[in-house]
């Protein structure tokens, strides 16, 4: 009990000697500084990189069409989507029929 009884007084007095600042909130311009920066960084190497995506065209149930894109960054960070290839799964006389 003895024991018990001295281990919660130095937990209590430990809990009072810690730094403040453990417990305080952050800084909100500071947080706000801080998640800008990583965003540019964040875009700055996202703007290295070029992604291919593949998009399935349907009409009902039937694929029609497969286009190929990539899609990368410019120097503002706007996406930038260029057509690479059209590959159509239709015949000519199909396509005239609608």
């Amino acid at each position: 009990m003895y024991y018990e009884k001295t281990l919660i007084i130095i937990a209590v007095a430990l809990l009072f000697t810690v730094n403040n600042n453990c417990f305080a909130q952050s800084d909100p311009t500071q947080l706000s500084l801080s998640i800008s920066k990583a965003y540019t960084q964040n875009l700055e190497e996202l703007k290295k990189y070029v992604w291919k995506r593949k998009t399935d065209l349907y009409i009902d149930t039937q694929r029609v069409a497969t286009v190929t894109t990539d899609v990368s960054f410019d120097a503002n960070g706007k996406p930038v989507v260029k057509v690479v290839d059209v590959q159509s799964y239709m015949d000519k006389k199909a396509r005239h029929s609608w």
